[in-house]
């Protein structure tokens, strides 16, 4: 039989989206195990229509578009797919006509659908991780401020660069307790991707770091890649807008920094190994989380009137963020870290990088330009290159 390109193009292109319609029916089935929630099995498949996505109650199918499933991320596709299923759980479990009124929107919570899909004419750009965000004058007060204090923190004069970091935790802390205090706190979610299928060590130390000190909270977790044709390990950041966007920036800095740093090392000592690189990194992180200690300390030094105040407020944050995660992530469960060995050396030479670290400007922009700014970086040898996050 003579070779056909366009036939074999037509195969590959079907058993693509049939391994989507597989994923889709994969999430249908994870949406109601995570969330605890009773719907009837129903017919998934991609079609081209002219809406993202549709519910037929007599067929009993779910329809998405192919132009979406073909050009957006899968985060996206998953929220549309999940607001098909709370049309669905109207008629289903309410049995109800409501179309986009109370109900949906009900059906919407039980099924944690994200507030840009709940929408009765839906648009992908007002994802919030796309769309800019609105800020209030004070929260653009808040983030000009922070922006100025990061600039200090690359200052060389150690004492500068750590009063710095330490006025830019009071700021977000003030800030933190204001919104707690006029309940106005509303918490969101950022996610981080390698587009990997495994999430290192190092990243976990870092994550360890950001829910220390950044009033955030962390999940690992997972989901389908296209590009892959499989799962991909996330990390995901959950706390108030402010919170999540200073984490986020804290999280690519020294992910790339701390790379920078071990190939220096590697240059000068001629260190090699996985190992020797994990007891290395593991020191740079232990030393910028001592030095956040020391900031921790000073400011409760130099506050202790307000101190028992603070204390009570910020256990109510936790509490409330708590609740939003377990929200978010109803069957979560916890796990320790398993700690290799350590050598001396490589472990010693990397907490003194790391007491010495400092942190620079970038907050403001997005996720995209932050990546890309680390990786560029500001005052860098020639030599040195950073890596791009994948």
């Amino acid at each position: 039989m003579p070779f056909n390109e366009d036939t074999r193009q037509k195969e590959i292109k079907r058993n693509y989206l049939e391994l989507l319609v597989k994923q889709l029916y994969r999430e249908f089935d994870h949406i109601l195990f995570t969330y605890k929630v009773k719907l009837k099995p129903v017919t998934i498949s991609i079609k081209k229509i002219s809406a993202y996505g549709t519910w037929d109650a007599n067929k009993r199918e779910i329809v998405l578009s192919m132009d979406l499933v073909k050009a957006e991320p899968w985060a996206k596709i998953v929220e549309i797919l999940k607001h098909e299923m709370a049309h669905q759980y109207v008629h289903e479990v309410m049995k109800s006509k409501d179309c986009h009124g109370k109900d949906f929107l009900y059906a919407c919570h039980q099924l944690r659908v994200a507030d840009w899909a709940r929408k009765p004419s839906l648009s992908i750009k007002d994802h919030e991780s796309e769309s800019p965000v609105n800020l209030t004058k004070e929260e653009e007060k808040l983030l000009r401020w922070i922006e100025k204090l990061l600039a200090l923190a690359e200052s060389s004069n150690e004492h500068e660069s750590l009063q710095a970091i330490c006025k830019v935790k009071q700021l977000c802390e003030k800030y933190n307790l204001s919104q707690i205090e006029n309940k106005k706190t509303i918490y969101k979610s950022q996610t981080i991707s390698h587009g990997k299928k495994r999430i290192e060590h190092y990243q976990c130390l870092i994550a360890d770091i950001l829910t220390s000190h950044f009033l955030v909270k962390i999940i690992y977790s997972s989901r389908f890649n296209k590009n892959l044709k499989g799962e991909e390990k996330t990390i995901v950041i959950l706390g108030t807008e402010e919170n999540t966007k200073l984490a986020e920036y804290v999280y690519w800095f020294l992910y790339n920094n701390i790379k920078i740093i071990w190939r220096a090392y590697c240059k000068k000592t001629q260190t090699k190994g996985i190992a020797q690189r994990n007891s290395f990194l593991k020191g740079v992180l232990n030393g910028f989380n001592q030095q956040l200690c020391l900031v921790e300390k000073d400011i409760s030094t130099n506050t202790k009137e307000n101190n028992q105040n603070k204390s009570i407020i910020l256990k109510k944050i936790n509490k409330e963020l708590d609740a939003y995660v377990h929200y978010r992530y109803p069957r979560i469960h916890t796990s320790k870290l398993t700690y290799s060995q350590n050598f001396t050396d490589s472990y010693t030479a990397g907490k003194k990088e790391g007491l010495s670290l400092r942190l620079y400007k970038g907050l403001k922009q997005k996720a995209s330009d932050i990546k890309m700014n680390f990786i560029e970086g500001p005052k860098m040898k020639k030599e040195d290159k950073r890596e791009s996050p994948s």
